[in-house]
């Protein structure tokens, strides 16, 4: 099933953000959502909503462009949760990909969110969930979620 919203500010991104994830958490093990969107649409602002969710300070996530991937230690319902924020930018290729152990690392966590995502799609869970995020204006962007299997409300 697939949705598209407007977002008219970060807040509003990290508000979806934070919507997604207490949506599908739980229903998926590991949960993966894979983001789509040119550079500077708000990737790294809807990852940070999702960490703020999860009880993680928005000032301690930053992109891992340069380091591939962040892992966090939130919680949810007083539960830890293990959080991974990828971005796949740099990578060129799937042996690059599986050099940093990407089975692993996709199977290891809670939640993991991966930026770029689309470069890879044959490697993500068949239940990744999809989040396309579009400049639209200044501060508009248009979001569009697809989760496999799902309807969403």
């Amino acid at each position: 099933m697939e949705k598209r919203l407007i977002s008219h500010s970060e807040a509003e991104t990290k508000a979806i953000a934070r919507a997604v994830i207490e949506d599908n958490i739980g229903k998926h093990r590991p949960l993966v959502i894979g983001l789509k969107g040119d550079l500077g649409a708000g990737k790294t602002v809807f990852v940070k909503g999702a960490a703020a969710f999860l009880g993680i300070p928005e000032t301690r996530v930053s992109s891992p462009t340069f380091v591939i991937m962040n892992v966090y230690k939130g919680e949810y319902r007083s539960a830890p949760v293990v959080f991974q924020h990828l971005d796949l930018y740099r990578l060129n290729s799937s042996y690059e990909l599986y050099s940093f152990g990407w089975d692993e690392i996709i199977r290891s966590s809670d939640i993991s969110i991966v930026e770029w995502a689309d470069k890879f799609v044959e490697y993500l869970p068949e239940d990744t969930i999809w989040v396309n995020i579009e400049h639209i204006g200044q501060t508009k962007r248009g979001i569009t979620i697809s989760i496999p299997g799902s309807s969403i409300g």
